[in-house]
């Protein structure tokens, strides 16, 4: 943390503080990632990730957190409702929930391969380095089940910046043509994140028709001068969030802001699909309560 106390500029050596905070002396090595086999259940995977149990950079992504695993968990539960889903991962980091959530597509709860489903996974985040293991992700995976090659991909996306977006959503739902049904994110409620309202705007935006983002985006930069795209008639969709949530005190902002939102919710027993042995690997971690919420709301794309 900075001092309080006042400095003397002239005296500081400038080359000297730029490189003490230079991002890059922070950032890990393309060797220091690990193949690492996660077992989930009678599922497993392996994925790259960094061995550390912290970290000093905002790098957060680039570990698997038990938040991760814990979602995971209730994908393995949930398999049958992922079949033939569009699913997308918010602030994926190494992405295991989202990997674990392709692989359920194409293989059976014992891991063995299955016939191609018409599902689909997207793996989302916004830090660059993170992308890099998270696309590294994507690749291994697909080099282990070929089948997936056009329905698994990692895309940029940034939550926080309302004009950006917009375009990211227009631009999304330009590609992948669908909303997606199922949204599933892990610990994306961290107070230093921002607001859990980011959150949900995100999910609603990518959730809208292709016509109202342009919309959005015209009434923004000139209501006046550019034409409103002809309204199409919109279609009735039901969507969930699905949510590995780290308790740090701010669960009753999280479920206001979801209210707001116009999302209903639920909190999932974890008694049902969670270890027994998992959890006390838990709390031999750290004494936060985790828990399974699942969000849900219509929306007309």
């Amino acid at each position: 943390k900075m001092s309080n106390k006042s400095v003397d500029v002239e005296a500081v050596d400038v080359d000297l503080v730029a490189g003490m905070f230079e991002a890059s002396l922070f950032l890990p090595s393309e060797n220091e990632y690990e193949l690492k086999q996660h077992t989930i259940g009678n599922f497993e995977l392996t994925l790259y990730s960094h061995p550390a149990a912290s970290t000093d950079y905002d790098l957060t992504g680039i570990i698997v957190w038990p938040v991760s695993k814990l979602l995971s968990f209730y994908l393995v539960h949930k398999q049958q409702c992922l079949k033939d889903m569009f699913v997308l991962e918010l602030g994926s980091g190494c992405g295991l929930p989202g990997l674990v959530a392709s692989s359920l597509q194409n293989c059976n709860g014992f891991g063995e391969r299955k016939n191609q489903t018409h599902g689909r996974v997207v793996l989302t985040d916004c830090e660059e380095e993170v992308l890099k293991v998270l696309s590294k992700n994507v690749k291994h995976q697909i080099s282990l089940i070929p089948e997936t090659t056009s329905f698994l991909t990692s895309e940029y996306l940034l939550w926080g910046n309302e004009t950006e977006q917009i375009f990211e959503a227009a631009a999304f739902r330009e590609k992948y043509t669908k909303v997606p049904d199922i949204f599933i994110a892990a610990d994306v409620f961290h107070p230093s994140f921002g607001s859990p309202k980011q959150v949900f705007d995100t999910i609603l935006l990518m959730s809208s028709s292709t016509e109202k983002l342009k919309n959005m985006l015209r009434t923004k930069h000139d209501e006046e001068t550019l034409p409103l795209e002809k309204k199409v008639e919109e279609k009735r969709k039901d969507i969930e969030l699905w949510v590995g949530f780290v308790d740090r005190g701010n669960m009753t902002e999280v479920l206001e802001a979801s209210v707001v939102a116009g999302f209903a919710h639920k909190i999932v027993i974890l008694d049902e699909f969670v270890p027994e042995e998992f959890m006390k690997e838990v709390l031999s971690f750290s004494d936060r309560i985790l828990m399974i919420v699942v969000f849900t709301k219509t929306v007309y794309e």
